[in-house]
């Protein structure tokens, strides 16, 4: 899934939190090489989760948390651990359209920090730390603003498969940034779409690790917002 955003986000005291991959930009456009078998088997998986309604993922290692003053917190993602930034497990409930992230409700949490939400609809981005919303902007959100895939082969070269105990092991890499590369490998299980485990292990001139797991949904999961053409104004709205 190449060419992830990386950025970092803080929230003050007055927005009170926030409220995350699946996943992947579609920044990289030149096509996957490789294996064809291994590009055959991960394009008919993402042409089949293209088809649903939504996604549920589940992450590790990518989303880091710092605690500041009052409802305060300051958020990162897809750069490693930093000084002061603690580990977060981020929990996204994903809306797909023809396989973008068209919404997403992002729920990050690490222990001793408030709890931080991060809500997409519309291209609108709000954020919570507390029982109200406060606007964001594009940039604050992990998942971009309704131009990422959850699946993304654009540039990556593919190994042959693998089967692994009943799984399906697809390996690509590909560059994360200059003068670092990603390799990933998707391990999906039985079924079509089929649930699916990623990691990430990014080396080079940057360093990191991150793992997820990527669940289908058969129906779309409810978010804090009505959906599209309404305009997105989840409540209540912090003053």
């Amino acid at each position: 899934m190449p060419t992830r955003s990386r950025r970092r986000r803080t929230l003050t005291a007055a927005a009170s939190a926030a409220a995350v991959l699946v996943s992947s930009a579609p920044a990289a456009t030149s096509p996957p090489t490789g294996d064809r078998a291994a590009i055959r088997f991960y394009t008919a998986q993402a042409n089949a989760y293209a088809a649903l309604p939504g996604v549920k993922i589940v992450e590790t290692g990518f989303f880091y948390l710092h605690k500041n003053a009052g409802t305060s917190v300051s958020y990162a993602w897809g750069n490693g651990p930093q000084p002061g930034y603690t580990p977060a497990t981020g929990t996204i409930l994903v809306q797909l359209a023809n396989g973008h992230i068209a919404a997403y409700l992002a729920t990050l949490q690490a222990p001793k920090i408030r709890r931080l939400r991060v809500l997409m609809s519309a291209g609108a981005v709000f954020t919570s730390t507390t029982r109200c919303w406060r606007r964001s902007t594009p940039a604050g959100s992990p998942l971009g603003v309704g131009d990422s895939y959850v699946f993304n082969d654009g540039g990556a070269r593919f190994l042959p498969l693998a089967h692994e105990g009943g799984s399906t092991a697809v390996t690509m890499s590909y560059r994360w940034a200059p003068g670092a590369t990603a390799t990933e490998v998707n391990r999906f299980a039985h079924g079509r779409p089929a649930p699916v485990s990623v990691t990430v292990d990014v080396r080079g001139s940057r360093s990191m690790s991150f793992h997820k797991t990527i669940t289908p949904l058969h129906k779309a999961p409810a978010l804090p917002v009505q959906p599209p053409p309404v305009i997105p104004r989840p409540t209540p709205m912090c003053k």
